[in-house]
């Protein structure tokens, strides 16, 4: 019968123990393996060097030692692999043992790295017969309180709003949608459907910046064959009609040109859609709601947008607040985009405590689109398991400026001087025509040419279908 070290010896679970000082007496190959040293060195060491050079964040053997009792903790570890230092997070279950008096005459911990359990977890999985996700149901009781429908809600302000909305999902009543750029207010509108008693028919969503006028009348309402130059055969549906027993949601409702607001009015006012070129409506049945990233009250006082129509549409107003005002937020957030984009780039990237700190400390001016983005960066551009320093906007441009839009493919182009008999109209067209060329050689999307031209994203879009780019 082998001895209890041995045996320890053979399982792929770290296991160490140290005396009532901290040096280590003992420790197995799986752990000697995680932490990439020889046993021979170990034993010359104390648990407090690792944390004098820097290799660990802190000591779980001083808490075990102060608390008199078992530390569950997840530590931090740069761990020797050759030449190259590798960060890890592992679990650590230090348990101390006592001597006959009472005192403490040994620590024994098991440790893992946080990846191997996955994997494990994902092992465990596959070789189950009853098919059981062991992980799923693991994490399922944390992930049900701070998700719901895909929307996370640690905050108090979040789930006051998820209150209000799982209430006012059920009427029909049309809601506006306000906040910030990127403050998430696509999800909230498919929560609102998700929740509602349409949930089983479509959600229809259209962008208003997205196209210009005559298009998005098209788009938006339908066409009759041959209602103009290019209508297809047998006309077209509409999205109002595709919204038909479901919901339709207008997203940046504050673009929408003032010459259709009439006609959406309308729509709303009797449930008939006209499609371009008819001369009948026909009935619908939907649900609208409708967002935006403006001050809709201030575009009435500029008579940029419709009283009427704003009226209708903010039945029941619902206000998004700004990330950085819903701290309790960022770190659920952002370890659930960590899991999608580890799925998606097939990773196992952590956050360390320090890139934590830094993502709480930030003030988060493009709200959650702006942190998805971030950790997506961080993640394919971090080296080792875990993610040390967050790749914030303002670096990101600078990189994206320095590798992947070299200043050279971006210059004002100038066209050729006037041509003879050529009015000044014609030849600023061939400049901006020549210039949005250059631009749209690199198949950016149109959100990303408006930031670099300093056009509107509907400018953009009207541009690209004149100039047929």
């Amino acid at each position: 019968m082998p001895d209890l070290l041995s045996l320890f010896d053979c399982i792929p679970i770290g296991v160490y123990i140290v005396d009532k000082e901290g040096n280590y007496t003992y420790a197995n190959s799986a752990y000697l393996q995680s932490i990439g040293m020889k046993r021979q060195d170990i034993l010359q060491m104390n648990v407090h060097d690792f944390l004098k050079s820097n290799e660990i964040d802190f000591c779980v053997f001083d808490t075990v030692k102060k608390n008199k009792d078992r530390q569950i903790a997840i530590q931090d570890v740069n761990v020797r692999d050759g030449m190259i230092n590798r960060n890890t997070r592992h679990l650590i279950v230090s348990t101390p043992i006592f001597d006959a008096e009472g005192n403490i005459e040994n620590v024994i911990a098991v440790c893992q790295q946080l990846s191997d359990l996955e994997m494990l977890f994902s092992e465990a999985h596959s070789s189950d017969p009853k098919g059981v996700d062991l992980f799923s149901t693991i994490t399922k009781e944390a992930d049900q309180s701070i998700m719901d429908h895909h929307v996370i809600a640690e905050s108090r302000v979040m789930k006051q709003l998820l209150a209000v909305t799982k209430m006012i999902a059920m009427s029909d009543a049309s809601v506006l949608i306000m906040g910030e750029t990127g403050a998430g207010k696509e999800v909230i509108a498919q929560y609102i459907h998700a929740k509602s008693k349409r949930c089983k028919e479509p959600l229809v969503v259209i962008n208003c910046a997205s196209l210009p006028e005559n298009l998005l009348e098209a788009e938006l309402f339908g066409y009759e064959q041959g209602a103009f130059t290019g209508a297809q055969k047998g006309g077209k549906k509409g999205l109002i009609e595709e919204a038909d027993g479901g919901t339709l949601f207008l997203d940046e409702i504050n673009s929408f040109p003032f010459a259709l607001q009439g006609k959406l009015l309308r729509v709303l006012e009797t449930k008939m859609c006209r499609r371009v070129g008819a001369t009948k409506g026909k009935p619908v049945n939907f649900r609208l709601l409708s967002a935006s990233n403006a001050d809709l009250e201030e575009s009435v006082k500029n008579h940029e947008f419709r009283a009427d129509l704003y009226y209708r549409l903010s039945v029941v107003p619902v206000k998004i607040p700004p990330l950085r005002e819903r701290k309790d937020d960022i770190l659920p957030l952002a370890h659930r985009f960590l899991s999608i984009y580890n799925e998606q780039y097939h990773m196992r990237k952590l956050l360390s405590k320090d890139m934590e700190e830094r993502l709480l400390a930030y003030s988060w001016p493009g709200n959650v689109r702006e942190l998805k983005n971030v950790i997506e960066r961080s993640i394919v551009m971090s080296s080792g398991d875990i993610i040390n320093i967050p790749v914030f906007s303002e670096k990101a441009r600078i990189i994206h400026a320095e590798y992947s839009l070299p200043q050279e493919r971006f210059p004002v182009p100038v066209a050729e001087g006037p041509k003879e008999g050529e009015s000044l109209t014609d030849y600023l067209e061939r400049c901006e025509k020549k210039y949005l060329e250059n631009i749209f050689k690199d198949g950016k999307s149109t959100y990303e040419i408006a930031e670099i031209s300093g056009l509107s994203q509907s400018g953009v879009m009207r541009r690209k279908k004149k100039y047929g780019l």
